[in-house]
């Protein structure tokens, strides 16, 4: 079925007959499957004979009396007659038809008797049928059958059967139709005549089918008696023979004309001038009787697929835009195709296509290599997957290519295209191709449409700049893995335009040979393509098309091209003159051909015609400025339009739409440009393609204009051209259409303003996805650009964010960042960067990195949140911070950071402890003390999968392609495919993998165990392939193996063949992999002046520098020393530094650099060589790290601690544009103390905060005891108000009417009194160490008392000298309150009663009994939070509940005011959103509960309404959390919020400002 983005067939009425012909000559071999007369009567059973990529009819050939499943079908043992198969396959018509055909036992010649008669064959071809794996996936197509004489009669019983058994109805629904070929419905007379030679014959058994064949037999009057009831909605042909069959020395009908038709109203009586045995063999496709068949089959199944339309085309339309938007193909294939056959002529290419060598790669290698012709090259391939064709610039390779497309569509072959375009960044790219391709091939199988819509689904990016990524994503682990039995046609064309074809042509080289992937290419005859083809494991063809081939196609165009008409009013003498003068000045090029006879045709005579191919030079330069010549003598305004248009045309990105140029030259001239002026403007260089976008005619042209064309006549070259691009690119970015909204409370959709911006500006898209390409290739000296790119960056960069976010081009803002830097990093090699213009440019490359790395998935999720609530998160320093009016929105004051760290990402995990990380091309994972894997997105940090290990992740590490990952614990390795998001296999293991790798290709992993073996095993099934018990001996005597192995760390290279283990007490041993044998040791140098050894100092870390080209091995021992050894000097000593306490190690992948994790929490940066220090990156915690891992590309690192991921970039690891023989020590100054993210400080964590009921302070207790004050207008500390004796953790703390109460740990009871607060001058109440834990405290309203709750029991304390002291005894788990209603009764909230006490002494109310909560689930609840919910004297209750599962929060409302008389349960008691995670309660104000969600969105809910919709309102960065994901954020008084980072309150001011609203 022909979707909406695929490429639509031609309308074919009927079969070219005389192509196929000639394609099937190239099969007159016989089939190599026929060793004898047995094999040529064909299976039994039902055979597949051809499987298409959509099948929506089944076709089954069911043979007759003496028959085969081949035999029947085939007039000779040669491939090309057994034309269900070879024709049908060929055959347009037939692209939805699944064949099959039927064999089954009906030799009765044969000596031995059978029971079979026709009822058995008709139940076994049912059976066949439900029983065929490929039927049953397809259970709505279509049944037809093809049936031949006594077949006929088989299928007419089947199809009674199936209409009368229950186990076969679903296959009577669907029969479609019956062809009967010579089928004796009445009998027939012969049968007669062989049930008598086989009854009188002692050789021949008994032959029960054949009495089932004589007139008026038991089985013929059945079938004719029942037939009739169960086949009048089916379309059924009689296909009658006229023409005797020779039968022994007599010639006759073998069935009658009578016998042959049944006479039913639905029945299409057809006669064939063929004989029985001939009706349904044929020599050729040119065979009338073949063709009248053949038409009447497309008939019945173009009838089929009509309804197939009608039902599903929409839905598959659907599913291939969703597809299209997720591979961003951005064009229909075809759209450059459909071009290319405007020029092509039918027939101009048969030479091509009747050559060997083609036929051969067509038809997977079937023909003999003795047939092969001159066309062939030497060193062909029996069986080549890849044709190459090359030919000089010109020479019509585009268009042979198009040909090839449309030969192997007219024959039903499976093809897809791709034509490479230097004009175009994506389609000069191996990115656009295998998009392209994946695209295509998914919309001709649904199957594989699925598996990438899966792809999708699971969150998998596909990274425009990661080729081998994507071919692995895409191919590799998705296309290849699916079961397709037909050849898969790959037309590529203009290969040397390709960015890339050196790594494109090396995954050519890797396609397993089971996949059936042939390649045609075409290219110019570069040395580098042949080079690289020549190195390639699979067959490859190469021919040249030299200048006899290119003339025939020219001759051919000059005569029926489609400006042929010009030489047709000449005389036959003087046409043949012009053809061969036109053919003389050609030289060959068929390029200058076809622009010199659309020239022609504007001549007004023979004369005229005459002249100008006298003028016409040769060759195209030549032609190309001849055509500039005649635009530097026009007027200065068709120059000016001229230049702006080449430029956009040849530096573009990719070609602009009609509308996209003419509205970038408004920007730039003031010039409205008409359509049809465009050609006029540029002569015969470039045009307008199908699709609307303005292109250059070749790629010679692009060639000639950046050689020597654009400067020669506008003085302007490739620089020149991009930057005036850039320019008027900047100039729309800084107008009015891309101005920032006015901020509302409410933002509406960014989709609304995109849509109006580009409504009325084509320009626009482009402008924002490719300026910074042009910035980059443009001119950095240019003072213009500068200050153009600052007045857009401080005018409108903000929306633009938005329009870039909206689209889903996030990696366009990294791109942009790289971009603005690579110019930063030019124009600072001439000038300084110190004006304050550059500075703003850079601080805007940074700020542009670290909002995808920060705030990715929230700009995904909500666009517009770039003007509301980024800003305010970002450092005060930062570019888009300085552009934010904290006047009128979300204001967040006493940040200590003014600038963005080096940390660009931070995770918090609340499940569990990080244990493992490891980093891939695109993703990183974290392995979880709870077995738990999850894998991140390495742009947007955004969380694609999660993987359950089973236990605590002891180690990970990625394939070399980052398509697999495996993870190991103690007792279990397991391997996922993170792009499949699936488990690829799990295997026990009894000891500790201390190193894992990857090796042979991805196709094995190997690792080291503690107890010295290295075991390998196979990706696929996780088999083990090998076991190696590694020798200790070379040791020495004095080793002494241990419980729990003998290494206690070791690493693993396998690109360097090299295996480095520790043992206790003894040097680091190299070895080589593969032999075990025993290359170096590593020990310390001699002690000076003696022959002693230095003191082996324990290892706790090695690692072996991944660069082959580095060779040093970097080692941590246990005192802290860092030491580097030469892995290629045998192990000797390199360098040593002990400047810290080292007890992590990893090394930069590009073996630069090793960083080492600090025993505080620094991550120290050496260069390798040297172990120079060059950086250190401090965090503000000294909680130790577990593990370091770079980013593949060296850049980043990763680290894991407590319950945090940290992601940094420093920027010493970012080289720009660094040459390979630079040492870092030349490019880096000396450390100093400068480098660093945060400044280490002894500081206290704040543990515990409290706000005053004024809002006016925040009061907080700290790790080390002190209880101190902060503004909520700065943030800022004042003093500290007093500290516990003890020094112990505040784990509480509470604030009443001038009193303070703080928890020490949790035993350790302090309460002051202060006196008010402009001095706040304390003095103490009480000091109290309780012998249980204290759970809640509590003061009433006016201060006087304090309630003390334990698990067990409550304590009322009267505040004072002389104060009483009541005490509670009862097991619960209370929440206490105060009823807000009378300050003279609390509350004690239980998850399922609610009941009111006095704060006299804490007695239950006389008046009042418990509310026991009504609720209908008996889920467990907790009681989470209470507090004052309005003004109106109710309280907010949060519940949650403790099941196992999701934690569900349920809100309820207490209205406390009537609960005194009545003793009415909390009313509303629901659950907050199932969608909605909550994370941490913030507060209860105004009726809402504010909580911060999983996600660390900070939303609200109204309390009291039943099924209350979720307001968003801004959201937390994840690296503000504490350490341990424990949230300390409150809601002050004045409706703001307190949020705790580390040893600083960070006040947020207008939190709920914004407010919106996601659907779930």
């Amino acid at each position: 079925m022909d979707s909406a983005f695929r490429r639509r067939r031609k309308t074919k009425t009927s079969l070219d007959v005389a192509s196929l012909a000639s394609v099937l000559a190239g099969l007159s071999i016989d089939d190599p499957t026929i060793h004898d007369d047995d094999d040529a009567f064909g299976a039994l059973g039902l055979i597949n004979l051809l499987s298409p990529a959509q099948p929506l009819v089944d076709i089954i050939f069911v043979h007759g009396l003496a028959g085969g499943s081949r035999k029947t079908w085939s007039s000779s043992k040669k491939l090309q007659h057994f034309w269900p198969k070879e024709w049908l396959s060929r055959d347009p018509g037939f692209e939805h038809a699944r064949v099959y055909s039927f064999g089954y036992r009906s030799d009765w010649i044969n000596t031995k008797s059978s029971i079979l008669d026709v009822g058995v064959f008709a139940e076994t071809l049912l059976a066949s049928i439900q029983s065929s794996p490929s039927m049953v996936e397809n259970r709505d197509s279509r049944i037809i059958f093809v049936a031949h004489s006594m077949g006929g009669l088989v299928v007419k019983k089947a199809c009674i059967d199936a209409n009368t058994s229950s186990n076969y109805q679903d296959i009577a629904s669907r029969i479609e139709s019956i062809f009967f070929l010579g089928t004796p419905h009445n009998g027939s007379e012969i049968a007669k005549t062989a049930e008598t030679i086989v009854a009188l014959s002692p050789f021949h058994g008994n032959k029960p089918y054949v009495k089932d064949l004589i007139p008026a037999s038991t089985m013929i009057r059945t079938i004719n008696h029942d037939f009739p009831r169960y086949s009048k909605n089916l379309q059924l042909f009689s296909f009658i023979e006229t023409l005797e069959t020779r039968v022994g020395g007599t010639s006759r009908l073998i069935v009658s004309r009578d016998s042959a038709v049944m006479g039913y109203a639905n029945e299409k009586r057809i006669h064939m001038n063929k004989d029985h045995r001939g009706i349904c063999k044929f020599e050729t496709p040119t065979d009338p009787d073949f063709i009248i068949l053949r038409n009447n089959l497309c008939w019945t199944i173009n009838n089929v697929i009509q309804r197939w339309n009608a039902s599903l085309y929409e839905h598959d339309a659907e599913t291939l835009r969703n597809l299209q938007d997720y591979l961003d193909v951005r064009e229909k294939p075809e759209d450059v195709l459909i071009e290319l056959e405007d020029v092509a002529l039918p027939g101009s290419a048969s030479w091509f296509f009747n050559s060997s060598l083609f036929c051969m790669w067509r038809d997977c290698g079937t023909r003999e290599l003795g047939q092969l012709d001159s066309f062939s090259s030497p060193g062909t391939l029996e069986s080549p997957q890849m044709l190459w064709v090359n030919a000089l610039p010109g020479a019509g390779k585009s268009i042979l290519a198009s040909q090839v497309v449309n030969h192997l569509e007219d024959h039903n072959m499976n093809c897809y295209y791709y034509f490479f375009s230097l004009e175009d960044r994506m389609k000069s790219s191996v990115s656009g191709l295998l998009r392209s391709i994946a695209f295509q091939m998914a919309a001709n199988y649904p199957n594989i449409r699925q598996k990438l819509l899966r792809l999708k689904e699971s969150g998998v990016s596909l990274d425009s700049d990661k080729n081998k990524l994507i071919w692995r994503k895409l191919f590799v682990n998705c296309i290849f893995t699916y079961r397709i039995d037909r050849p898969q046609y790959w037309i590529i064309d203009a290969l040397d335009e390709c960015r890339d074809f050196d790594n494109l042509l090396a995954m050519f080289g890797k396609v397993e040979t089971s996949f059936p992937l042939r390649i045609f290419l075409t290219s110019r005859p570069l040395p580098q393509i042949k080079n690289k083809m020549e190195s390639l494991s699979i067959g490859v063809c190469e021919y040249y098309l030299n200048v006899d081939d290119i003339e025939q196609n020219i001759k051919r165009f000059i005569q029926d091209g489609p400006h042929s008409q010009v030489l047709h009013h000449t005389s036959d003498l003087r046409r043949q003159k012009l053809t061969g003068k036109i053919l003389a000045k050609s030289e060959g090029c068929f390029l200058w051909v076809v622009l010199v006879m659309q020239e022609l045709e504007h001549a007004y005579s023979t004369e005229d015609v005459e002249r100008i191919l006298d003028e016409i030079p040769p060759g195209m330069d030549k032609l190309y400025t001849r055509a500039l010549t005649e635009i530097v003598g026009a007027d200065e305004e068709r120059k000016r339009v001229t230049k702006a248009m080449l430029s956009f045309v040849v530096c573009a990105m990719r070609p602009l739409t009609v509308g996209e140029l003419a509205h970038a030259l408004r920007i730039h001239l003031r010039v409205t440009l008409l359509e049809n002026a465009i050609r006029s403007a540029c002569g015969n260089i470039i045009h307008v393609n199908k699709s609307g976008r303005v292109c250059l005619v070749h790629q010679t042209a692009r060639d000639f204009l950046l050689d020597h064309g654009l400067f020669e006549t506008f003085k302007m070259n490739f620089t020149d051209g991009n930057h005036s691009i850039a320019l008027i690119c900047l100039d729309y970015l800084r107008s009015t259409h891309m101005r920032p909204v006015k901020v509302p409370a409410s933002l509406g959709p960014s989709t609304d303003r995109i849509e109006r911006r580009l409504g009325s500006s084509p320009f626009a898209q482009y402008a924002c996805m490719h300026f910074s390409d042009h910035i980059k290739k443009g001119s950095s000296d240019d003072d213009i650009l500068l200050e153009s790119l600052y007045k857009f960056l401080t005018a409108n960069g903000i929306s633009w964010i938005e329009h870039v976010a909206a689209c889903g081009k996030l990696s366009v803002l990294v791109q942009t960042s790289q971009n603005l830097r690579g110019f930063l990093y030019a124009r600072g090699k001439r000038k300084p960067l110190i004006d304050e213009k550059s500075q703003f440019i850079e601080r805007w490359s940074v700020d542009l990195i670290r909002i995808v790395a920060k705030f990715g998935k929230h700009l995904t999720k909500l666009p517009q949140s770039i003007y509301v609530l980024v800003p305010p998160l970002a450092p005060r320093e930062s570019a888009i911070a300085s552009q934010y009016d904290r006047r009128r929105g979300i204001d967040i004051v006493s940040m200590s950071n003014d600038a963005w760290d080096d940390r660009l990402c931070g995770i918090s995990f609340q499940e569990a402890r990080p244990t493992a990380v490891a980093s891939g091309e695109s993703t990183f994972a974290i392995g979880l003390q709870n077995g738990t894997v999850l894998v991140y997105d390495n742009v947007t940090f955004q969380l694609l999968h999660s993987f359950q290990h089973g236990e605590a992740v002891k180690m990970m590490q990625y394939s070399s392609t980052g398509d697999l990952l495996i993870s190991a614990g103690r007792r279990r390795s397991r391997l996922w495919n993170v792009l499949d998001n699936i488990e690829v296999w799990e295997e026990t293991t009894t000891v500790d993998p201390l190193s894992l790798a990857f090796t042979d290709g991805d196709r094995r992993v190997i690792g080291i165990t503690r107890s010295n073996i290295l075991i390998e095993r196979d990706t696929t099934s996780g088999r083990e392939v090998k076991r190696i018990v590694r020798p200790s001996s070379h040791l020495g005597p004095s080793i002494h193996f241990i419980s729990g192995g003998d290494i206690n760390c070791a690493s693993l290279d396998v690109a360097a063949n090299l295996l480095a283990t520790v043992h206790r007490g003894h040097p680091i041993i190299l070895s080589e992999l593969d032999t075990n044998e025993e290359i170096g040791q590593c020990e310390p140098n001699m002690v000076a002046g003696t022959r002693e050894v230095a003191v082996l100092e324990p290892v706790v870390a090695v690692a072996i520098c991944p660069n082959p080209d580095v060779n040093l091995l970097a080692v941590v021992h246990r005192d802290g020393a860092l030491t580097t050894y030469d892995t290629g000097a045998r192990g000797a000593l390199v360098e040593t530094v002990q400047d810290f306490i080292h007890v992590q190690l990893a090394c930069s992948p590009d073996g630069r650099t090793i960083a080492v994790g600090e025993v505080s929490g620094m991550i120290l940066l050496y260069e390798a060589v040297t172990l120079r220090l060059i950086y250190r990156i401090n965090h503000r915690s000294d909680l130790a790290i577990r593990a370091i891992a770079f980013s593949a590309n060296s850049e980043r690192l990763i680290d894991i601690r407590e319950s945090q991921c940290n992601v940094w970039e420093p920027p010493v690891l970012m080289r720009t544009d660094l040459q390979e023989t630079e040492s870092m020590s030349d490019m880096l100054p000396a450390y100093n103390d400068h480098n660093r993210a945060d400044e280490t400080e002894n500081v206290s964590e704040i543990t515990a905060i409290t706000s005053t009921s004024c809002g006016e302070f925040v009061i907080c207790g700290t790790s080390n005891g002190s209880v101190v004050l902060h503004r909520t207008d700065t943030g800022r500390k004042i003093n500290t108000l007093y500290e516990h004796a003890a020094r112990s953790c505040i784990s509480q703390i509470s604030i009443s009417s001038h009193v303070i109460v703080s928890i020490g740990g949790t035993n350790d009871l302090v309460v002051k009194r202060y006196r008010s607060q402009i001095d706040w001058t304390s003095e103490g109440l009480l000091h109290e160490y309780t012998k249980e834990p204290i759970r809640q405290v509590l003061f009433n309203s006016e201060g006087t008392k304090l309630l003390v709750a334990f698990d067990c029991s409550a304590v009322l304390r009267e505040l004072g000298p002389n104060g009483t002291t009541h005490k509670f005894h009862r097991p619960s788990a209370e929440t206490w309150a105060n009823d807000p209603a009378s300050p003279d009764r609390l509350y004690a909230i239980r998850h399922d009663a609610v009941a009111l006490y006095t704060w006299n002494d804490l007695s239950l109310d006389a008046t009042l009994a418990e509310a026991v909560l009504q609720r209908t689930d008996t889920v467990p609840l907790i009681v989470q939070y209470v507090g004052l919910a309005s003004r109106r004297h109710d309280l907010g209750i949060v519940y949650s509940s403790s099941a196992s599962g999701p934690v569900s929060t349920f809100g309820a409302l207490l209205p406390c005011s009537s609960f005194a008389g009545k003793g009415l349960p909390p009313v509303n008691l629901g659950p907050i959103r199932t969608s909605i995670r909550v994370h941490h309660i913030i507060g209860i104000s105004d009726g809402k509960i504010f909580f911060l969600n999983k996600d660390l969105w900070v939303c609200s809910v109204a309390l009291g309404s039943e099924g209350a919709r979720c307001s968003y309102h801004m959201f937390i960065p994840d690296e503000w959390l504490k350490a341990n994901n424990r949230p300390l954020l409150i809601l002050t008084a004045k409706s703001e919020l307190a949020l705790v980072k580390r040893d600083e309150v960070v006040i947020i001011k207008r939190p709920f400002t914004y407010s919106t609203v996601f659907s779930t």
